[in-house]
């Protein structure tokens, strides 16, 4: 019987060992290698001398049974338990210090981790399936991790966007600084519900009486609507911390008039009738798409204005086209397609509404233009994120400000979370 336990505690634990292995980080799934093959041993082992000791037909048949059903076992109760990663970060009690007046900034990054996390995939997982409507079988959700750890490792293991961020937040204390009384400018990820709520508690303990939130990215999105309530329930007010939203980063008409520069400088050895431009989103899924109409307006309020802005220094306006990276249609390859079927022989791929670097720019956005096949006479120019760009600093910079100035947080007194208009 003991052998009977071997083979099957080796088999089950095997299949856990092989779900660990697609998911954990280096070096800790070099520990469930070795776990996995230890096991392996085992069991095979345990299936071996019961073959010795009866020899017959039915104990091989039964035995290997045992080990690939085992193994299909701990695969799936480990691909089960994943959804037990997904946790956002725990907010803690928020209390301002007694003679705080002083504010603060939060840039809500829309970035990936700068390394591979298992918590960040299963928190993204877990947001898509459940308000996005996205369907993936339990016995898939491992090669989801596999997948967006793969792409890290393309990457060479790590993203600039939060570094990005970081640097970008470092920037704006330097310019709000000495005329705001900031006590300091914190990054939160806005994948992280709990991170908003954290930076909060972490400026109102150094003071803060205010707080004004920049959303690098789509303030109509789940994420920001995630981090909102998260924020609301740690009831910031009570400690007489207000925190107020800045306007949509693409609501700055300043920022289309700098894109309309960079692409300008892009094409400016061409004569403008041979010339196209691709305006890039992120893109969002369809149900996402449907809740929130004003994500899609603030895009489309700042491609048109770009639009309208080539469009008055010579470029042909059906030449201008709007394109998603990833869930919208149409993709990149079906616009960079589109332009060079009229006739254009420089293309301008421009990052339009992408705060900072993703995965999905660096990875699928050159993969989606060498997927449209393009005649060798036509030339693609894929214009870098805003990152620091001074346009996008600029931007932060203003809306920031809008948000300390707002009602809610320039009167006295608490207010709830709102957020400022332009």
């Amino acid at each position: 019987m003991a052998d009977w336990a071997q083979l099957l505690g080796g088999s089950v634990l095997l299949g856990i060992c092989i779900t660990a292995t697609m998911v954990l980080p280096r070096p800790h799934y070099l520990l469930s290698i070795g776990v996995g093959v230890a096991s392996l041993a085992a069991a095979t082992q345990a299936s071996s001398t019961l073959l010795s000791r009866y020899g017959t037909f039915e104990v091989a048949v039964a035995s290997t049974f045992v080990l690939f059903g085992g193994a299909g076992v701990g695969y799936r109760l480990a691909a089960a338990a994943l959804s037990h990663l997904a946790r956002d970060s725990e907010i803690p009690h928020i209390a301002r210090s007694r003679e705080g007046t002083g504010a603060g900034i939060v840039l809500l990054a829309f970035a990936d981790p700068e390394r591979y996390s298992p918590s960040w995939v299963a928190r993204r997982h877990e947001r898509l399936t459940d308000s996005a409507g996205i369907d993936v079988p339990p016995t898939a959700v491992p090669f989801v991790f596999l997948a967006q750890k793969t792409r890290y490792r393309s990457m060479r293991g790590s993203t600039t966007g939060i570094v990005v961020a970081r640097d970008l937040a470092a920037r704006v204390a330097g310019v709000l600084g000495p005329a705001e009384g900031l006590v300091g400018v914190l990054v939160a990820p806005a994948d992280d519900a709990g991170a908003l709520g954290v930076a909060v508690a972490e400026l109102a303990s150094r003071g803060a009486a205010r707080v004004g939130v920049v959303v690098l990215g789509q303030e109509d999105s789940d994420d920001v609507d995630q981090a909102k309530h998260a924020l609301d329930s740690a009831h910031p007010s009570d400690a007489g911390v207000r925190v107020c939203f800045g306007p949509s980063l693409w609501n700055d008409t300043q920022l289309a008039a700098k894109l309309t520069v960079r692409v300008a400088a892009a094409l400016a050895d061409r004569p403008s009738s041979e010339c196209g431009v691709v305006l890039v989103s992120q893109g969002m899924p369809p149900e996402w798409e449907r809740r929130h109409a004003a994500a899609q307006e603030d895009e489309n309020y700042f491609n048109q204005r770009v639009r309208m802005l080539l469009g008055a220094q010579g470029i042909d306006e059906r030449a201008v086209r709007i394109a998603w990276i990833d869930w919208q249609m149409p993709d990149v390859t079906e616009a960079v397609r589109h332009v060079a079927a009229l006739g254009k022989t420089r293309v301008v791929v421009a990052p339009s509404t992408i705060a900072l670097s993703t995965l999905e720019y660096e990875l699928d956005l050159d993969h989606a233009i060498d997927s449209a096949r393009l005649p060798s006479t036509v030339e693609v120019v894929t214009l870098p994120c805003w990152g620091t760009d001074t346009g996008m600093l600029e931007a932060i910079v203003h809306s920031a400000r809008s948000a300390l100035q707002a009602r809610g947080c320039a009167e006295d007194g608490t207010a709830e979370i709102s957020s400022a208009t332009p």
